[in-house]
């Protein structure tokens, strides 16, 4: 007789590495939702299972209780939220603060990835001892022989991509200057305001931060920078990282309402990110091999990217959904910060 496995029949399966930002953007998501799941560490297993079912070798990887498998962490919040609309919900309840929620999450998704990367492969002794790190994630007790074998090949797969994220040494300052205002912004305001950015409970923005920082935090050049210019934000992912005794209160009831560090961070992405998504759709359109977007008196490259075309994509739907009163509430806040243009 073949027994079934209750656990998969009841729970969510999380595979995923404890080297990659969207895992751990998944980790902390589901726990704070309080989604039954078994987390699955098991990076090479979870590839291997996306390609058998026709998904890209990408983690963090889910399976669903009813046996399918998912991919890509804003898609799987978005089927949680379907799933699971009244389970501590990361949507704020006012349609234009939920924008603002899927704009953040995009920010530190698709450009705080760059800063993770940078800082993660740009130096000879990070790149030593993180390909060891991953390595050994994939194959505790393989052996000195088999790690340093997996370790190389990690180490010159990732260098070899770091053209295609944008980490080249010409926007090396300019990537490493956004690290530091980022974790600056987030600094003051879990010092002196609280620990969420849209209402007394954590979005989408949250965990998507989370993700990426969670690794600025650990790997050792932008950790020691974190703690000593951004101490309270360091230990804010801390909490982050399980919010599962967190009872939600209250959303923002309108975005005239929100904190200066959504302002500020708005002001970034009005100056970055959005110029650089709009670039490099024109450029996927064009079928150019280069962008450039001049930022802070300097010029940002790097080669079109198709998967931030479809982010790209996806921003202006949502964005265009809205209705007239929804954009007439967000309009001040995004014409000061410069995103409103860009979203027409």
């Amino acid at each position: 007789m073949k027994i079934k496995n209750k656990t998969a029949e009841t729970h969510y399966r999380l595979y995923g590495s404890l080297g990659s930002p969207y895992s751990l953007k998944m980790r902390a998501a589901l726990r704070y939702r309080r989604l039954p799941f078994v987390w699955i560490q098991e990076f090479l297993a979870a590839t291997k299972l996306a390609r058998q079912h026709g998904l890209p070798p990408l983690v963090p990887l889910m399976q669903f209780p009813d046996g399918s498998y998912h991919n890509d962490s804003s898609k799987l919040l978005s089927k949680l939220e379907s799933h699971h609309p009244l389970a501590r919900s990361l949507i704020p309840e006012h349609p234009g603060l939920a924008f603002l929620a899927y704009l953040l999450e995009d920010f530190a998704d698709e450009w705080g990835t760059k800063l993770m990367f940078l800082h993660r492969w740009h130096a000879q002794a990070e790149q030593e001892l993180l390909s060891r790190w991953l390595a050994f994630d994939n194959g505790i007790g393989s052996g000195e022989k088999a790690l340093e074998q997996f370790s190389k090949m990690l180490k010159e797969r990732q260098i070899s991509r770091m053209p295609l994220v944008g980490c080249t040494p010409e926007n090396q300052a300019l990537l490493a200057r956004h690290y530091a205002q980022l974790i600056d912004i987030l600094n003051r305001h879990v010092r002196d305001h609280g620990a969420f950015l849209l209402g007394d409970r954590p979005s989408l923005a949250e965990f998507a931060l989370f993700g990426q920082l969670s690794q600025l935090a650990s790997d050792p050049q932008p950790r020691d920078q974190m703690i000593e210019a951004a101490p309270y934000c360091h230990r804010w992912l801390n909490h982050v990282d399980d919010l599962s005794g967190h009872e939600p209160a209250n959303w923002l009831a309108q975005p005239d309402q929100v904190p200066a560090a959504v302002s500020e961070l708005l002001n970034m992405i009005g100056k970055i990110h959005l110029p650089f998504l709009v670039a490099n759709a024109l450029a996927l359109e064009q079928g150019r091999a280069t962008l450039e977007v001049p930022m802070d008196g300097e010029i940002y490259r790097q080669a079109p990217f198709s998967y931030q075309g479809k982010c790209w994509l996806q921003l202006k739907d949502r964005f265009a959904q809205l209705d007239a009163c929804n954009k007439s509430e967000l309009r001040p806040l995004l014409e000061r910060t410069n995103c409103w243009a860009h979203l027409q």
